[in-house]
């Protein structure tokens, strides 16, 4: 009806001016209006639209720049709460929002972080796909010639997790990529084990049992194993010798 318009129309209006004219009492007003009419319906955490064809209705009524400014402003709401949902809803609509300009590096900084727990909230949800989403966003706000200097832990906490998550849906060739970039940058031995065993998992998984060998040697010998090049008679003698002494100390 055109009572319903008119009221998303005047809600339109209000939630994109920086100052509204009519002020806080009329915003109350308008939000009664929409209670009564059954636009919106009240929840435990703020008010949603009470069917898919009014939000539809309310979303077609505006420009891409405005629905951009909207999803920024939803967004921000939820940056004060401190609780994972929160930071899911905040880097859904933050990364949607057109209105949102990096010029700030600890704006980029804060948008990654946001994206890396809504993206731990999604693996909570068993919602793998969509942790890779967050995953993707929070790594794309960060400065490609910066990020490994000036944002190393999250760089490398975010890459790796991308590298397992795309392992976990399959994506065997993604997987690998991304997880080789995090092992070209690690900087400890604890960061290399977590990286190849995933490595090798992944070709294992791919039977690429050539190169899951290859690169299990190449692994072992990072941690100063001896591997032989050629396994001999004297090779097999030493471990039977080896062996045995374990068994008679245990005798």
């Amino acid at each position: 009806s055109d009572d319903i318009l008119n009221i998303l129309s005047e809600l339109k209006k209000e939630m994109l001016s920086d100052a509204p004219q009519q002020g806080a009492d009329y915003q109350k007003y308008l939000l009664k209006c929409a209670l009564d009419e059954n636009i919106l319906d009240k929840t435990r955490d703020g008010y949603q639209f009470s069917h898919d064809r009014l939000q539809a209705i309310f979303s077609s009524s505006m420009s891409d720049s405005e629905k951009g400014e909207i999803h920024f402003i939803i967004g921000r709401s939820f940056l004060g709460q401190a609780s994972p949902i929160a930071a899911y809803h905040a880097a859904a609509h933050l990364n949607k929002s057109k209105a949102l300009n990096q010029t700030k590096a600890e704006d980029a900084n804060t948008m990654a972080r946001i994206n890396l727990v809504a993206s731990k909230y999604c693996v909570s949800k068993s919602a793998f796909s969509e942790s890779i989403s967050f995953l993707r966003q929070g790594l794309s706000h960060l400065d490609d010639d910066k990020k490994w200097r000036d944002y190393f832990d999250l760089s490398f906490e975010m890459t790796a997790a991308l590298a397992k998550m795309e392992y976990i849906i399959g994506n065997c060739e993604a997987s690998l990529r991304v997880n080789r970039e995090a092992l070209k940058h690690s900087k400890s031995l604890d960061m290399k084990i977590k990286l190849f065993l995933n490595e090798v998992d992944v070709l294992l998984t791919n039977t690429a049992f050539r190169e899951a060998i290859q690169r299990g040697t190449v692994f072992l010998m990072e941690l100063d194993v001896v591997i032989p090049r050629r396994i001999t008679p004297f090779h097999i003698a030493r471990k039977l010798q080896r062996v045995r002494r374990i068994l008679n100390r245990k005798t």
